[in-house]
């Protein structure tokens, strides 16, 4: 009864509640058995959560009560309201104590909250390895609880979120894709808006730098739909200046200068530095690309001495290289060249090396995690191979004992069994290289159905997922053959274009020709052996490609039986993908062409023929790109 009380006066709201009856209903809620639940706590204190005053009544009381969730759950709001002024170093005194408080009562959800709003804190002074490893901390604290709370849940969702964000200043986009995605999967099931809001903005950002723009669009639109619901000014801030950056990218400058110039004003009545950086640089951006460059150079200036003052080191970067371009513009050259090296150097100590190895480090770790469950199996598996090899090592020296004297035969059956090892080690890499596709196609194919879900496109996800099925039973069917008919190597092609098509939404234009005169069914081939050109023209040909963007595949007939198989692209070409490679912060060697020249080698001397591959680089006659084939010929 005295909870539905606290409950009923409390949603009249922070000012009746100061006014009227604060510091009994503190006195009461604090007297109450269920006191010591922080969830409880959050919800209950809602209404006064921005309330400084009553904030700072209840933390003093529940210290003189020594009631350590209240007083930390002060903390922790008080903490907030000082990150949102940014004064940081108030912040992080506010949530170390609350921190102190929630390990002093042993209670999770205190603990967790603690070290996420440290972690915020931070990320917003770019403090990169310091916020890694106070989100990293709250999601290992969350994670190990065998029956989360839904505030556990949420604390989890949070730090998965900031452990996203914290990709997205590394520019590891994909590791930030995968873990907004993470933090939908947990917020959802809570009805916890404005995390669907944050999530959906951060994933459009991390797809829009993967050159998914209108999937970003989307998002940030979808983000802004929820910021609507919810009535929530920082997050209409940042929707407006993300999809003005779209509508400037596309050329439609009115429409972009049109929201930018909204978010600068929403953002002076948030009062949040970190904002008001952000919209202001946005604003000058947009009032640059028509021509207005002296106020322009203004408006980028006032952003640039905000993000200079709370040292927002991506806002400064950001700031310098748009006055960079303004005053190159304006003719004033020397101003150019000074804010083009203070961009550097701010993006030199954004993307340190330190910071880069540890983030590396960290996203290693996570995905070991994440494939623990299968490592376990796998070790069980592998302890029967080991007592199954003893097992046959035991009968083998018990053969070789009987048979000493019959060396010949024993040297006849030594070769033989060297031929079988030969043979084994070489089906072996087929299924290495079927297996190869789990960790990268098989998840990436997964977390596109998992998009038309939670899109509730169900159509295309159930289409996708035929698609998709048929693909992964075919792939285990030809993993146990040595070859495959050229058929259905051409059929797995087709299914294997359509579901990576389908996540650059459909915008390759592929086409499959065979020579009439050739009977694919007199042909073999090795299993899988044209999926590692098809992915390199997918992802390091086409998708970085701009406009039309077409994929060749053509079988025609050779002397002497054989056939000859051209792939062909008109993608950015070998030279530039190659540099684009370097030019990522987080790499991935690949092993597909080498372990594809290996198998046509083995192939070839199984079948008795010739097989081998080359690849052309298409250039137009002013030496530029035109694009990469790659032709394999088996006769």
């Amino acid at each position: 009864m005295a909870f539905v009380l606290v409950l009923a006066l409390l949603s009249a709201g922070p000012t009746a509640f100061t006014q009227v009856v604060q510091r009994d209903l503190v006195d009461s809620l604090l007297a109450l058995d269920d006191r010591s639940e922080y969830s409880t706590l959050r919800q209950v204190l809602r209404p006064i959560r921005y309330d400084s005053v009553s904030l700072e009544y209840l933390r003093q009381r529940a210290r003189d009560l020594d009631n350590c969730s209240a007083e930390a759950y002060a903390n922790n709001q008080l903490g907030k309201m000082q990150r949102n002024a940014s004064r940081f170093g108030r912040a992080l005194a506010f949530h170390d104590e609350a921190l102190r408080l929630g390990v002093r009562c042993r209670d999770t959800s205190t603990i967790t909250a603690a070290h996420n709003g440290r972690g915020v804190v931070f990320r917003r002074q770019d403090m990169v390895t310091a916020a890694l490893d106070a989100h990293e901390a709250a999601r290992a604290i969350a994670r190990r609880v065998a029956t989360p709370t839904e505030q556990i849940t949420y604390e989890l969702g949070v730090a998965v979120n900031s452990l996203g964000n914290i990709y997205l200043a590394m520019e590891q986009w994909p590791e930030a894709e995968r873990e907004f995605r993470e933090s939908m999967r947990l917020q959802a099931p809570l009805g916890n808006d404005l995390g669907m809001a944050i999530n959906y903005h951060n994933l459009g950002y991390a797809v829009e730098q993967q050159g998914m723009v209108d999937t970003a669009l989307a998002y940030y639109q979808q983000s802004l739909a929820y910021n609507e619901k919810i009535d929530s000014d920082i997050g209409r801030v940042l929707c407006y200046v993300s999809i003005a950056d779209i509508y400037a990218a596309r050329g439609q400058i009115e429409d972009a200068y049109r929201l930018a110039s909204q978010a600068n004003t929403l953002s002076d009545d948030v009062a949040d530095p970190f904002y008001m950086a952000t919209a202001r640089i946005s604003f000058g951006d947009m009032l640059a690309r028509r021509g207005e460059l002296n106020r322009a150079a203004r408006m980028l200036e006032d952003g640039l001495a905000i993000a200079r003052d709370k040292n927002f080191l991506f806002e400064r970067s950001r700031a310098h290289r748009l006055l960079a371009q303004t005053d190159s513009l304006r003719g004033d050259y020397l101003g150019a060249l000074s804010h083009y090296h203070a961009a550097q150097q701010a993006e030199r100590q954004l993307l340190s090396e330190t910071n880069q190895r540890y983030v590396s480090d960290l996203s290693a770790k996570l995905q070991t995690e994440r494939q623990a469950t299968e490592i376990d199996r796998l070790a069980q598996e592998n302890e029967l191979v080991r007592e199954r090899a003893r097992r046959d090592r035991l009968i083998f020296y018990g053969i070789g004992l009987a048979i000493a004297l019959l060396a010949g035969m024993l040297f006849v059956l030594y070769r033989q069994r060297s031929i079988i090892d030969d043979r084994d080690r070489a089906h072996l890499e087929q299924q290495r290289l079927a297996s190869q596709m789990n960790p990268h196609f098989l998840f990436n194919a997964l977390n596109s159905i998992k998009a038309f879900l939670i899109d509730n496109e169900r159509s295309a996800a159930i289409s996708y997922l035929d698609t998709f099925a048929r693909l992964v039973r075919r792939i285990l069917n030809s993993s146990i053959n040595e070859t495959v008919l050229l058929s259905e190597e051409l059929d797995n092609c087709r299914l294997y274009v359509r579901i990576e098509n389908a996540r650059l939404n459909d915008e390759i234009e592929f086409e499959l020709n065979v020579d009439p005169a050739i009977a694919l069914d007199d042909h073999v081939v090795p299993p899988l052996l044209l999926q590692p050109f098809l992915e390199n023209a997918f992802w390091h040909g086409l998708q970085p490609k701009k406009g039309e963007k077409q994929l060749r595949l053509s079988v025609e007939p050779l002397s002497d039986a054989g056939v000859q198989i051209r792939i062909t692209d008109n993608g950015i070409g070998r030279e530039q993908a190659e540099l684009n490679k370097r030019n990522r912060v987080h790499t991935r060697k690949s092993v597909g062409i080498d372990i594809t020249r290996q198998r046509l080698a083995h192939f070839a001397k199984e079948a008795g023929v010739t097989a081998r591959f080359y690849t052309n680089d298409l250039v137009a006659a002013d030496g530029s790109p035109l694009g990469t084939e790659v032709v394999i010929t088996i006769g």
